[in-house]
């Protein structure tokens, strides 16, 4: 299956598989405190009574008990339902934006390849996930994204509220 990636779906699988070699690691286990790294893994979470299946890129346990869940980027980042479940444990690798990592502009194929591999040969993938690793920074990422769900939600609300507004009310409903 490995033949067919190109593309997007090229540089996810690679990225994914290089954190979790990366990870299986003793030096990084023992550096980060890891107990263990699933790649893939469908994990099942409990909210308002019902079950919700996700498979993050990357499972991590550690040995605090605590847990990380790596998602790799390179388009679309991770859905609020994401956010939501795996709250500070949330680690992102976004391949593309953060510190322009990797040009993947170029409309060549081959010169989108070159930089990836130059960014992983340059130890970018490893820089990327000490950066995600920081608590504190998983942190501060949290609390922005939920700012920015939050905002997101008024503003939808808003215009939901202007467009009924603008409707004629023929059937005498209220907005409470």
């Amino acid at each position: 299956n490995q033949r067919k990636w190109h593309g997007e779906s090229m540089y996810h699988n690679l990225t994914k598989r290089h954190v979790a070699r990366t990870l299986d690691l003793d030096s990084w286990k023992e550096e980060f405190g890891i107990e263990s790294v699933h790649l893939e893994k469908e994990l099942i979470f409990e909210r308002e009574n019902e079950s919700i299946s996700l498979q993050p890129d990357i499972h991590v346990v550690l040995k605090n008990g605590n847990r990380l869940y790596i998602e790799v980027v390179y388009k679309n980042p991770p859905k609020r339902l994401h956010h939501d479940l795996y709250e500070e444990g949330l680690a992102i690798i976004n391949i593309r934006d953060e510190a322009n990592r990797v040009d993947l502009s170029s409309g060549d194929e081959e010169e989108r390849i070159k930089s990836y591999r130059s960014w992983v040969r340059k130890g970018g993938i490893e820089e990327a996930l000490r950066e995600e690793l920081d608590l504190q920074r998983r942190q501060l990422l949290f609390q922005k994204r939920q700012k920015n769900f939050e905002r997101n939600n008024i503003t939808v609300v808003r215009e939901y509220l202007s467009e009924i507004g603008n409707e004629p009310d023929t059937k005498g409903y209220r907005l409470s």
